[in-house]
């Protein structure tokens, strides 16, 4: 029988500075700062409160 190598390594990118707050306020890790965050998180919480996850694109 012939042996098979799968590579598993994992490359995973940086965040970038929206994607880092979105998760930062979703999280409660930040409290919004602006009036824009406030309604970000506004959202982000309407998101959830239907039973939604929040869903990040990271490419």
């Amino acid at each position: 029988m012939e042996e098979i190598e799968f590579d598993l390594t994992l490359s995973i990118e940086p965040l970038d500075e929206k994607q880092k707050l979105i998760l930062d306020l979703a999280n409660g890790s930040r409290k919004p700062q602006n009036k824009d965050e406030e309604i970000l998180l506004r959202q982000i919480k309407a998101i959830e409160k239907k039973g939604h996850m929040l869903d990040l694109s990271f490419e």
